[in-house]
């Protein structure tokens, strides 16, 4: 029924629970201000929300938290949701991102729009059209900590930012002010349908299911035991015939994908029992997560130090925004002629 829950530090604001409930230690209810609204989407920051809310028939943004992001200009923290306008933003949204200290959106006509940090460590105060996309139309925005990343209707993928480790994707160490296309991927016809940034590298999911990775691998998150990946490397797995992933998820220095039967792997830092095993050292392929087997999957959700895995049955209808991602890859697979 789109009620909203919060757990965790809120010394920030960034729970939405006013500024006198600083730690909550089990989920709690965080209320709206119209009694017919309800909440769509919800993206967590650093020590910040953004939330799409739906009330009297419209689509509306919510931001609350640490005042660096929150797209209001001054500098006191909201300790509640308050409504953010956006100018130029077309309805209906595309895409919403929330992620270290920044927030990115993308409107209908594939506009992006970013505020909080920009990749030169400065602040945007306001909601700021990202220009160098007026002729693209952008369907997915990721970003991690120094770096962004776009995916194109035409399925390609722009990044920009800090290049350090590689995480761009453009064969070098270098940053990059302005979105570019990583042209790697152009070079090998492979047609890109999401990314997802952990804090120094990026992994896409081709339109025929294959997972690249590159950027940052001391952690092995990228599947090769070295530092740094300066171009798209393709996982292993993926050398079987007729085997596909539909969904991946990244934290810091880890990530999860589903594969096209339902099985949930993970790899990369496996400290902290963070992807589910007794292992503690890192994961350079990808491994089936324990409890996961013979489970429906609702939702996937990733932090610096956590994997979060909500599961239903067949029969409670839970399970449409994974099976929407299941049915978009056949579609995409489809137009890939495979």
């Amino acid at each position: 029924n789109g009620d909203m829950f919060g757990l965790g530090d809120n010394s920030r604001g960034q729970l939405g629970l006013g500024r006198d409930v600083h730690e909550v230690n089990s989920p709690l209810l965080i209320p709206h201000d119209e009694p017919d609204a309800y909440t769509s989407d919800v993206c967590c920051g650093n020590n910040h929300s953004l939330i799409t809310v739906e009330a009297s028939g419209e689509t509306i943004f919510q931001t609350f938290g640490d005042y660096t992001a929150t797209g209001f200009g001054d500098k006191e923290i909201l300790y509640h949701p308050q409504t953010l306008s956006i100018p130029s933003f077309e309805h209906p949204l595309q895409a919403i991102h929330a992620k270290f200290n920044r927030c990115m959106v993308v409107d209908d006509k594939g506009k992006v729009f970013l505020w909080g940090e920009d990749m030169d460590n400065r602040r945007v105060k306001r909601p700021k059209q990202i220009h160098q996309f007026v002729d693209q139309r952008v369907r997915y925005i990721s970003s991690g900590s120094r770096h962004c990343a776009a995916v194109t209707q035409e399925g390609h993928l722009y990044t920009w930012g800090e290049g350090t480790y590689g995480e761009l994707g453009h064969g070098d160490l270098d940053e990059r002010t302005e979105p570019m296309r990583v042209d790697w991927f152009v070079d090998q016809e492979i047609k890109i349908r999401r990314v997802e940034c952990g804090s120094k590298h990026t992994i896409a999911l081709s339109r025929d299911g294959r997972v690249y990775c590159f950027g940052d691998s001391s952690s092995m998150q990228c599947g090769k035991d070295t530092n740094r990946v300066k171009t798209p490397v393709m996982l292993d797995i993926f050398t079987v015939e007729n085997y596909y992933a539909t969904s991946i998820f990244v934290g810091h220095d880890h990530n999860v994908m589903l594969d096209h039967e339902g099985n949930v792997f993970g790899w990369g830092d496996s400290s902290g029992n963070r992807l589910g095993t007794d292992q503690q050292e890192t994961l350079v392929r990808p491994h089936l997560l324990p409890g996961t087997i013979e489970k429906s999957i609702v939702s996937v959700a990733l932090n610096d130090y956590n994997t979060f895995i909500v599961t239903g049955t067949e029969e409670s209808g839970m399970n449409y925004a994974i099976e929407e991602e299941r049915r978009r890859s056949e579609i995409s697979r489809q137009q890939a002629g495979i």
